[in-house]
């Protein structure tokens, strides 16, 4: 079974054009898994209704209050945790429109040739990011280096992107959700942390993004998302100190 898992916070507006995309390139065969993470406007609603003119199975979790996408994200893990098998698939999508569902296809063929997870990447060949502010974009390239350099044999080169694929099984093997602690956005990283210090293999397909589509304000925050950094650096760190000490 294939699951779409959007978190999503105050995106009525994008709920018909996200649900139409992934209709239109998966056909049938899949279910969105919709974490409303507290939404003020009719993103549930909207939700339901667009699902029941579509003809697409959604299963619908709201949060009664707005507790950040690692929040979100984990709710919907424990569901997919206590439904899914370990075969089954979870793409995770940002629900503002501006992740293309036709990348979904690459990632599923990297899933089936061994990968734990696969990343729609904007820094491969092949991928591009238009119309980001430069703050957003040096925060994204800042986690990722950092990342990388600890996580060096991992070859992934887009940390922060949360248009991914996940084999079912690897996240239960990773600890994911149980695991997890960061709430905001930084969850990002804290689950590719889980996932490759658990052994899984990583892929990335190439991601053509255009921010300009996105119908809602941006949901980031500049310095509550660095405190977030730093926190799951902090975790990461006795990971670099240990290779500085044991390489040769």
């Amino acid at each position: 079974m294939l699951y779409f898992l959007l978190a999503a916070y105050n995106e009525a507006e994008s709920i018909e054009p996200v649900f139409a995309s992934i209709k239109r390139e998966i056909g049938n065969g899949f279910a969105i898994l919709l974490v409303d993470d507290g939404s003020t406007d009719l993103t549930s609603e909207n939700a339901r209704t667009v699902s029941g003119n579509l003809n697409v199975s959604l299963e619908l979790i709201r949060h009664p209050r707005n507790l950040g996408l690692g929040a979100a994200l984990r709710t919907g893990f424990e569901w997919i945790g206590a439904n899914a098998s370990p075969d089954d698939i979870v793409v995770t999508m940002d629900c503002d429109d501006t992740h293309p569902p036709e990348t979904v296809r690459c990632m599923i063929e990297k899933l089936e040739s061994g990968c734990g997870a696969v990343i729609a990447s904007r820094f491969v060949k092949g991928g591009f990011c238009r119309g980001v502010s430069f703050a957003r974009s040096f925060i994204s390239r800042a986690g990722s280096f950092f990342m990388s350099a600890v996580f060096h044999r991992s070859a992934v080169s887009d940390w922060t992107s949360g248009f991914r694929a996940y084999n079912a099984g690897a996240l239960k093997k990773a600890g994911i959700p149980g695991l997890m602690r960061a709430r905001g956005f930084s969850s990002q990283l804290e689950i590719l942390f889980l996932l490759l210090s658990g052994g899984a293999v990583i892929g990335e397909c190439p991601l053509r993004m255009d921010y300009s589509l996105k119908k809602s304000s941006s949901k980031m925050r500049l310095i509550p998302l660095l405190f977030e950094y730093s926190w799951v650096f902090a975790r990461v760190l006795p990971l670099m100190a240990e290779k500085f000490l044991t390489s040769p």
